[in-house]
């Protein structure tokens, strides 16, 4: 069942591979289906070419007779090649381990059998190959395809582990790299007939089928890399170069040592068909010599009458004819000389020591008993030189009459081959029967041990063997120049390509690093004008309430990715309060003290918490982000009166420390607000100075003025009624004298406090002079007003105050009450009006509401 449930996973992933709403011009996602792709061919091609050699179908292996075919167990590696590239793209990666390492054993045996030169049956592990395909390794793949599943199989074995570094994957990108370029030479190799690229030595070729499944895996294997690369896991980009100019130093090297090997094999055809000329031309005056000495020896039969005077003549011309003769002698069935023929320039003749010279007296007995030609082995003569003995038996009719012995100088002989046509040009030496430390003869050429011919010289009973050698004058000349042109084009061009690709990445690297800079002045110039619009903006707000939109706004600009709180703290109590927030997180209205936050604790122009900065404040812990990659900031908000504020950050986002003024612009953005705020505080303070009551902290008579005119202008334009109070503390002076003035601004004070505590915020009550007040009731019936000013009444007079543990009871007040549009359309209309209303009031007896133009509606 788990088996199944895999299966069915496999499918659904190879399902989302090729599905079509999984767009094909995806980079990463077309480079998984090239894998997958690569995969399935490299087993249809190893399955096909794997069944032709089990079933003896030689149609499936090799398709055309000009075509190299691969064997079996390289087949069957393709076919695990290929299941392991398709494990490498999906869940079953674990599977990848254990293919990676078969691929690596095969290879490894296969080497093995090459390097040592014994056979561990690699060919016969499945079933033993029928099919003969006259290699010099019977049924085993070719060196430099087991090279090639020896890198992919290392490869994909890297491949397996999980976590990779970048260096790992250069290491498999240079693999990869690798495997093209062998396979990639020996198709070149097919295509220009050079059989170097694919052929090595006399091993088993690489097929081209091979090469071409080698080239589908390489690629396979780079682009797993690259999709690496582009999804951003890791960054290949400053190994490019140094990738891409070893791949074509490679190629290029690869190339050169095939031509160079073709080159070495055309040479050395060469100096073996010269070796084959210079043999024959030995063998020639072998037998020149031969029949020379054949010749003297038919006069004696010839020519019985006078024997000696001919055979000296003769011996004479074909000594002159022949310079290489050092002596032709006559030499008795006793084996003493009988004649000689001088030596030139009148020398001494030479005697033959035949009593010494035992070697000599072998082959002599050797001629007589078998009667034939036999020629001595090497001897030294004196003074100087070598040379060997030609002897020639001779008989008439049975009778042996005795010898024909012709002296050869060796060195005389073989320079007249040298002096010959392309012999000058060729060094050879010579040894007796097999090749000793020490030649008996060798030609002046400089040796060149690499290159060089040898064939054995049989004459008679002579056995040489001549090692030719081409002369460095002739590998000079004959050297093409296509060996030495494609190394240095494959040289020239890793390097073109490695400056090109550097100069290019720099060129980009700038590129980018310019439109950061630009990115970053148009990042910082919108930071400013963000910076300019918040305190023009701030500078127009008419109080300190209205500043929390704007800051909310451009705090969201400012800070994009960011969520936060602005804090504002009361003066007496130092609380700070919500004032103003943005961003996405949540946050409920909280009221803390400064003290709770640490950036007040220890003084410090911030507090960073996160990423291994220090722990979140109190007031932070509750909406912290969970976002490991952010950092949560407390800026604190000052003036010249002390604690302003907090400017709280949180979601910012974090980046290296090594980056500067990586808080500038919250520091800045914080000092601003800190200034602005102040200067809107202080507004508001003047503004509440000039139309506020110091004493009462009511509205004074000014701003009532201002106030009456606004609201009665919207009263007319909304048809809506408006009333207005004007109370007077009744017998005030009295308590003044009585209890002192201290006494009597407290009573006031008590007084202002009941209006705003009594009345509605829409509600406008002011201090209109002395211990006169009035209060603007927007959108009030008289009825409604009236109903108001009696309880403000009894609300007054309910609540005693005491001076020095003393009731003081006779506190109360008189009202007058005016409504529009009753009692006055404008605002002297109703003020007379409201005033007259109030005068009834007092002279009525006081502690009284009345209306206007109306008679008295409440009494003591």
């Amino acid at each position: 069942m788990k088996i199944k449930s895999e299966f069915l996973k496999f499918k659904e992933y190879i399902r989302g591979i090729t599905s079509v709403n999984t767009s094909i011009f995806n980079t990463e996602n077309f480079l998984f289906l090239v894998i997958f792709l690569s995969g399935l061919l490299c087993i249809a091609l190893g399955t096909i070419s794997f069944a032709g050699w089990h079933n003896h179908f030689p149609i499936l292996i090799k398709i055309s007779p000009k075509l190299i075919t691969t064997y079996h167990n390289a087949q069957l590696n393709f076919i695990i090649l290929g299941i392991a590239l398709i494990a490498l793209i999906s869940r079953f990666t674990k599977t990848l381990f254990f293919l990676s390492i078969s691929i690596i054993v095969m290879s490894l045996l296969t080497l093995s059998e090459y390097i040592f030169n014994e056979n561990l049956y690699t060919n016969t592990l499945f079933f033993k190959s029928s099919i003969d395909l006259n290699t010099a390794a019977q049924a085993r793949m070719s060196p430099n395809s087991a090279i090639s599943f020896l890198g992919c199989g290392v490869a994909l074995f890297l491949l397996s582990f999980h976590n990779l570094s970048r260096v790992h994957y250069f290491i498999v990108l240079l693999l990869g790299m690798f495997v093209l370029a062998l396979a990639s030479i020996a198709l070149f190799g097919y295509a220009t007939h050079l059989q170097e690229t694919y052929r090595w030595s006399k091993f088993t070729p690489m097929g081209i089928h091979s090469a071409i499944t080698f080239v589908i895996v390489s690629g396979a294997i780079i682009a797993y890399v690259y999709s690496k690369h582009i999804s951003g896991e890791i960054n290949l980009s400053s190994t490019t170069p140094y990738v891409t100019s070893l791949f074509a130093l490679g190629l290029s090297t690869l190339l050169w040592a095939a031509s160079l090997e073709e080159e070495i094999e055309n040479i050395q055809d060469i100096t073996s068909l010269e070796g084959e000329v210079i043999r024959e031309k030995i063998v020639k005056k072998f037998k020149e010599s031969v029949e020379n000495l054949r010749k003297l020896s038919l006069q004696d039969h010839l020519f019985s009458t006078e024997p000696d005077r001919l055979w000296v003549t003769s011996a004479e011309i074909y000594r002159k004819k022949n310079p290489w003769y050092k002596a032709i002698e006559w030499v008795d069935p006793s084996f003493h000389i009988q004649g000689i023929s001088p030596l030139q320039e009148n020398e001494k003749s030479l005697n033959l020591d035949l009593s010494h010279d035992l070697s000599l007296q072998k082959t002599l007995a050797t001629a007589k008993k078998e009667r034939t030609v036999k020629i001595s082995r090497i001897t030294k003569f004196i003074p100087q030189g070598v040379g060997f003995h030609i002897c020639i038996p001779i008989f008439k009719i049975s009778n042996f009459k005795g010898f024909v012995i012709g002296t050869i100088n060796i060195s005389k002989m073989l320079e007249e081959v040298l002096n010959e046509s392309k012999a000058s040009k060729f060094g050879f030496a010579l040894f007796e029967e097999k090749e000793q430390k020490q030649s008996f003869f060798e030609s002046p050429n400089d040796h060149y041990h690499e290159l060089n011919s040898k064939k054995d010289i049989i004459f008679y009973n002579l056995h040489w063997v001549i090692k030719v050698w081409p002369s460095p004058e002739y590998l000079k000349e004959h050297t093409q120049l296509l060996s030495k042109l494609i190394f240095f084009v494959g040289v020239l061009l890793a390097f073109l390509l490695f400056s090109t690709i550097r100069s290019r990445q720099s060129a980009n690297a700038q590129a980018l690093r310019l439109q950061e800079m630009l990115l970053e002045s148009n990042r910082h110039t919108q930071e400013l004008q963000f910076l300019k619009d918040l305190v023009e903006d701030l500078q127009t707000c008419s109080s300190l309430k209205k500043a929390a939109i704007p800051i909310a706004k451009y705090c969201g600009l400012l800070l994009p990715s960011t969520s936060g709180v602005l804090y504002l703290a009361n003066n007496k109590t130092k609380m700070l309060r919500s004032f103003s927030c943005w961003g996405k997180t949540s946050v409920k209205p909280v009221t803390f003290h400064a003290g709770k936050c640490i950036v007040f604790q220890k003084g410090n122009p911030s507090h960073v918490s996160g990423q291994g900065y220090d722990e979140p404040c109190e007031h932070l812990k509750k909406f912290v982000s969970k976002n490991a990659s952010s950092l949560n900031l407390c800026l604190p908000l000052t003036d010249r009166d002390g604690v302003l504020g907090l400017l709280q950050i949180t979601d910012y986002p974090y980046l290296s420390n090594e980056q500067k003024d990586v808080f500038l612009l919250p520091e800045t953005l914080a000092r601003q607000l800190s200034v602005s705020l102040s200067n809107l505080k202080i507004r508001d303070l003047l503004k509440d100075q000039a139309i506020r009551d110091s004493l009462t902290n009511l509205f004074n008579r000014r701003y009532f003025n201002e106030a009456l005119e606004r609201e009665l202008h919207l009263a007319q334009r909304n048809a809506r009624p408006l009333s207005i109070i004007m109370i007077d503390i009744d017998h005030f002076k009295k308590i003044n004298d009585k209890h002192g003035h201290k006494i009597g601004d407290d009573v006031l004070k008590y007084f202002g406090s009941l209006l705003l505590q009594r009345f509605r915020k829409s509600d406008i009550p002011c201090r209109y002079g002395g211990e006169e007040f009035i209060l603007i009731l927007p959108e009030t019936s008289l009825d409604i007003a009236l109903q108001k000013a009696e309880q403000l009444r009894k609300d007054f007079m309910d609540i005693p105050l005491s001076f020095q543990r003393n009731s003081i009871k006779e506190l109360s007040i008189s009202l007058g009450v005016a409504c529009f549009p009753q009692h006055g359309r404008s605002t002297n209309e109703l003020i007379s009006a409201v005033d007259k209303a109030l005068y009834k009031a007092k002279k009525l007896g006081r502690n009284r509401i009345e209306a206007a133009n109306n008679e008295s509606t409440s009494t003591n």
